[in-house]
């Protein structure tokens, strides 16, 4: 079963903002997992509340917040993983849809550039107007030209068929307060 089939009615359903809230954070938590396909879980069941912002009918407050902690988390400790990249920039994308939205998403692009591959930041942009989008997806070459994490590598990799180790391991991690009260 997919992840959002399921996780996400089950945040979704919670009876009080705080239930949201608290069942949220628990998804998000995955995000600490050493298994691709939970840290992907932890941000994926997010892409249809996302769009409604943190004052969503079926949402709760500090949700984009978390959303953007769990991506953060997730691309920079498995950003290297093809299925992270792409989840991160799903739910990225959806963000965007908020009211005031776009503004969020560009300055998260924009400071998180160095952990997306142009995979991951065409997904994350591909509903931001053309201008603004290639100015966005230019950031990850230029990081990448200039010594960044190798994010290009790894889209080369997906391109020429290239298997889990072609993608490398861990790149390292940096929790920043991603799960709160989480256990």
């Amino acid at each position: 079963a997919r992840a959002s089939g399921v996780l996400t009615p089950l945040i979704s359903q919670q009876p009080t903002p705080d239930a949201r809230a608290a069942c949220g954070q628990a998804v998000a938590a995955w995000c600490q997992s050493s298994n691709l396909w939970q840290a992907r879980a932890s941000m994926v069941p997010f892409v249809t509340l996302a769009r409604h912002g943190d004052l969503g009918p079926k949402c709760f407050p500090g949700m984009t917040q978390l959303i953007l902690d769990t991506c953060s988390h997730n691309l920079r400790s498995k950003g290297e993983q093809r299925f992270i990249q792409t989840g991160a920039g799903w739910v990225l994308r959806e963000v965007g849809k908020a009211a005031g939205g776009t503004a969020v998403l560009e300055a998260y692009c924009r400071s998180h550039a160095q952990y997306m591959s142009k995979e991951g930041m065409r997904y994350a942009t591909e509903k931001l107007p053309e201008a603004q989008r290639r100015s966005l997806v230019q950031l990850v070459a230029a990081g990448a030209a200039a010594g960044g994490r190798g994010r290009q590598v790894a889209d080369e990799g997906q391109r020429a068929g290239g298997g889990r180790a072609a993608r490398g391991g861990s790149a390292g991690r940096h929790g920043e307060g991603v799960v709160r009260g989480a256990s």
